[in-house]
């Protein structure tokens, strides 16, 4: 007896159930079908070549058992899909749209069929009843594709949410040995431990094909001193682009500084390093050294962005050595230096940042951001002296924060006498805590003299 075979994407009893919205297929400029809830009980679809699938279950109406049966049969025939985004929010405990393992279990057995697949994003957000062995079911179905070249995770408020679960990530992370991109978003999840976070990062320092790793963990005691220092990213010899967010974590100290320093020193063809490290109470100047070090190692580097926020132990201390520490740190591009609310930097550490920034022959935007600190109109003296001395012919933007500081109208005189070199520069953000009026009478005479530059303000009037 002959097989039957189908001349489409989809079997022809998926296609009679299956529907689309009027608006959410767009065949020529956005190749990815969008499937939601209330469009599959809507309109029919045609016979159509999607290059990819956009699915949210949340808030459906009808049986919800039998449109992910539906959809996952569609998947299980579809060969040329390329892209998968599942996304699921939960609407609460008592509705009948709840999430549960026999759904799961659906897709994981559809997903075997897509051949031609290369990126894959899974999100769940506030899942009151996660259902845990449904989320296995999902995991052991993912480690099928393993020719997966990009995967994201976003996962916020999952309570239930544990160790185990990351394990399960990290199996079919494993299998994954082609992967280039990896994006993890984890928001509250309370029940995650050190241990989780352990497998985690030794999971990824075997995905050696790695180009681009964007890691955010935000409220979870998991992330300590100990579980950075496996993080050893020093195997993967592709990576590009390093983004981390470990926001609002206390427990982290200067060890833990060290130990992600660490796992990054030496990258050789790292170009792109995002750190954000706001409200890390125990940071002080010794970790940020370990920082400072792990840049100046990274000569591929093109753009840095380091944020901090709320470290009272940072001082001027830190910077002193800072233009001994990036000596070779001089093809840099893009520079973006934030110390919001560190009550304890003062004017210094504005001169020996600027006396840093005269190495960057090739810098082209540059954003420096010092509101709350000590800082009066002799820091931004000593800005405008180094600037009028040092011509920067790359420099095209600029961004100057220094909101909550000391400084006065005076201040701006300065910023007004080192626009006025940089003849480079074509657009700047300035924001200070001055009056409206100030600050039209700085605009009106920056305009005589430089006509060509747009500026903007975000300003703080008294």
């Amino acid at each position: 007896m002959k097989k039957k075979k189908f001349t489409t994407n989809f079997p022809e009893q998926a296609l009679k159930t299956i529907h689309s919205s009027t608006n959410g297929f767009y065949p020529k400029r956005k190749p990815i079908l969008y499937l939601t809830p209330k469009s599959l009980y809507q309109q029919r679809i045609k016979r159509i070549k999607a290059t990819g699938w956009h699915f949210r279950p949340d808030g459906m109406v009808g049986p919800q058992k039998k449109v992910f049966k539906t959809f996952s049969q569609a998947l299980k025939f579809d060969n040329k899909t390329q892209k998968l985004f599942l996304s699921y929010n939960d609407p609460g405990a008592n509705s009948q749209s709840q999430l549960g393992d026999q759904e799961l279990l659906y897709l994981a057995n559809s997903l075997k069929g897509l051949k031609s697949i290369q990126e894959v994003t899974l999100k769940i957000e506030f899942c009151e009843a996660f259902p845990k062995t449904g989320f296995y079911y999902l995991m052991k179905g993912l480690k099928r594709l393993c020719w997966l070249k990009r995967i994201s995770f976003l996962f916020t408020d999952l309570y239930q949410m544990t160790d185990t679960s990351l394990h399960y990530i990290s199996q079919s992370l494993k299998k994954m040995k082609l992967l280039k991109s990896l994006h993890l978003d984890y928001w509250g999840l309370d029940q995650v431990t050190e241990n989780g976070i352990l497998k985690l990062n030794s999971c990824c320092n075997r995905l050696t094909r790695l180009e681009d790793i964007y890691l955010r963990i935000y409220g979870c005691l998991g992330v300590t001193d100990w579980s950075l220092s496996k993080m050893n990213f020093r195997k993967l010899l592709s990576l590009r682009k390093v983004v981390f967010f470990l926001e609002e974590n206390g427990q982290l100290t200067d060890k833990g500084l060290y130990f992600l320093a660490q796992g990054l020193k030496g990258l050789p063809r790292l170009q792109i390093l995002h750190l954000n490290l706001w409200e890390c109470f125990q940071f002080s100047d010794n970790g940020l050294q370990s920082i400072w070090e792990m840049m100046n190692s990274l000569s591929s580097l093109r753009a840095v962005t380091l944020e901090f926020s709320d470290c009272p132990m940072i001082t001027d201390a830190a910077f002193v050595n800072l233009n001994q520490t990036l000596r070779s740190f001089t093809l840099i591009q893009q520079f973006h230096l934030e110390f919001y609310q560190c009550p304890h930097l003062a004017n210094s550490c504005l001169g020996y940042l600027c006396k840093t920034l005269e190495n960057f022959a090739f810098l082209e935007n540059l954003s420096v951001r010092f509101a709350g600190a000590q800082i009066t109109d002799e820091g931004v003296k000593v800005i405008g002296n180094r600037m009028k001395t040092k011509k920067f012919n790359s420099l095209r933007n600029l961004r100057l924060d220094l909101g909550g500081t000391r400084i006065t109208k005076a201040s701006l005189t300065e910023i007004s006498k080192f626009l006025e070199l940089q003849t480079s520069l074509k657009n700047i953000i300035l924001h200070v805590d001055l009056s409206e009026e100030e600050i039209n009478e700085f605009d009106d005479d920056l305009e005589i003299q430089r006509p060509d530059l747009r500026i903007s303000y975000n300003y703080d009037p008294w």
